[in-house]
């Protein structure tokens, strides 16, 4: 498992854990070298960072430093990648499998570094606002982007990775910071804004409303299961995990502070950003099909073809319960 700590000017740091022990494999520094804010003051302001994993599963670090360059470091080792000059970057997010960085710079311009050939293009959006927040769709193909407009709340934009013509926008009317999240086949976009209390799922492919979920407090955080069934999403209620197919929430993780969260590959464990450290949580629910199967044969009875649709919505899923 990799995590960035975004710490003080000075301590931010990239690491790699072991993540049956709990142990610390590896650290690497990203911000050694803070960036001077404005020299009349003498204050400083931590660079940007952000980890990803090579093709090959190393785990990989980007990071600025001085004279505006950046660096793409292998986390184990501490080996230089790839490095470039460019403007003063404000966000650095890695593709799928690790190898471009999109990375967006202090006035809002997005462009894509090919890390394979060194290769560097510009994504034209066609807005002239800053940008809040990019994120790749889970096949690299596609680049959410997340422009501040003045009036109406946050557009968010869906570009093609390569060419950067536009998908689809939508119009989020969100305020404060969005955090965004693609469900793993890449069709459903789920967003939040910090302060409406809303999370809200997207159809990727057409840019409609498909639902929303009440969270009721500011949203921190949110993250798909791998199957797609959950999303969770992190808030001072806790972690809340939602049954996408019925919108309602299969259980509540109690935790202080969450921030970021992230499930493991296999969907069985959870890792929940609390301050200085990560929680791994066991979040091994069983699907709706499943959980209704342990239930019929709990109590020993049959459902009706009606009551299994009712609660498989249509599905057409093996329930163990045979009709009456």
């Amino acid at each position: 498992m990799a995590t960035v700590h975004q710490g003080p000017p000075g301590r931010g740091s990239a690491q790699l854990w072991d993540v049956r022990t709990g142990d610390r494999e590896a650290t690497l520094v990203l911000d050694a070298d803070p960036a001077p804010l404005e020299k009349q003051l003498n204050l400083t302001v931590s660079r940007p960072g952000a980890v990803g994993f090579s093709p090959t599963g190393r785990a990989l670090a980007a990071r600025a430093i001085k004279k505006r360059v950046i660096e793409v470091r292998d986390v184990a080792t501490g080996r230089l990648r790839q490095s470039r000059a460019l403007s003063a970057i404000d966000t650095a997010v890695f593709s799928p499998d690790g190898t471009r960085l999109a990375i967006v710079d202090i006035e809002g311009t997005v462009r894509i570094w090919h890390l394979s050939t060194g290769a560097l293009h510009t994504v034209h959006t066609d807005h002239d606002r800053p940008v809040r927040a990019v994120a790749f769709a889970p096949d690299g193909r596609t680049l959410a982007v997340v422009h501040n407009e003045d009036r109406g709340g946050d557009q968010l934009t869906l570009l093609d990775a390569t060419t950067g013509r536009t998908q689809h926008t939508i119009k989020t009317s969100a305020w404060s910071s969005l955090s965004l999240a693609f469900s793993p086949d890449g069709h459903t976009l789920a967003t939040a804004s910090g302060y409406s209390g809303l999370a809200k799922t997207w159809d990727a492919r057409t840019g409609q409303l498909r639902d929303n979920l009440s969270v009721s407090t500011q949203v921190a955080s949110l993250t798909f299961s791998p199957d797609g069934r959950t999303l969770a999403t992190s808030s001072a209620r806790g972690v809340q995990l939602w049954d996408l197919a019925t919108s309602q929430i299969r259980t509540t993780l109690r935790t202080r502070s969450p921030g970021a969260v992230a499930f493991s590959p296999d969907g069985r464990t959870l890792a929940i950003s609390t301050g200085n450290s990560v929680e791994l949580r066991n979040v091994d629910l069983p699907d709706p099909a499943r959980a209704l199967r342990n239930i019929c044969e709990a109590i020993d009875t049959t459902l009706t073809t009606l009551e299994r649709s009712r609660y498989l919505h249509d599905q057409p899923t093996e329930t163990g319960c045979q009709p009456r």
